[in-house]
């Protein structure tokens, strides 16, 4: 991952208005190992920074497997009528991801809905195990 990350640090996208803005900073690109995301606020605006990565990808022989790729859509219009594209080929839309190991999902309620029940339910079969494991040391071994 780290020889990766090296390979793309210097992959850019342009700053938009429409870019995703947290604690004052415009965040448009997350980069990850050998997963790249990418946020915008309007559907309209994706589609030029997707040509930015064609670009890139062009110019550094960068190859993009295309039926790993995906789009969701977050926000009022979940299900806009834009097709996006990525070398010419459309990119499948997705309702739930998981991305850098958290679950995201689009459409009414949190968008975390299924990280949070997914964690949750792990949380509580640990739980259960530290609990349970005094069967197994007896009484007599402090658990903690």
């Amino acid at each position: 991952p780290h020889l990766f990350n090296l390979a793309v640090a210097d992959f850019k996208v342009a700053e938009h208005p429409s870019d995703v803005v947290l604690h004052d900073q415009q965040i448009n690109t997350l980069m990850q190992a050998d997963d790249i995301g990418m946020g915008t606020t309007s559907a309209s605006s994706l589609q030029p920074k997707l040509r930015q990565f064609e670009d890139y990808a062009a110019r550094t022989g960068f190859e993009v497997s295309i039926p790993k790729c995906m789009i969701a859509v977050f926000g009022k219009d979940t299900e806009p009528t834009t097709t996006f594209l990525l070398h010419g080929k459309e990119l499948q839309k997705k309702t739930e991801m998981k991305y850098i190991g958290v679950h995201h999902q689009t459409g009414r309620g949190s968008m975390y809905n299924v990280h949070y029940e997914t964690y949750a339910k792990k949380a509580k079969n640990v739980a259960g195990a530290v609990l349970h494991a005094k069967t197994f040391v007896g009484k007599d071994i402090p658990l903690w």
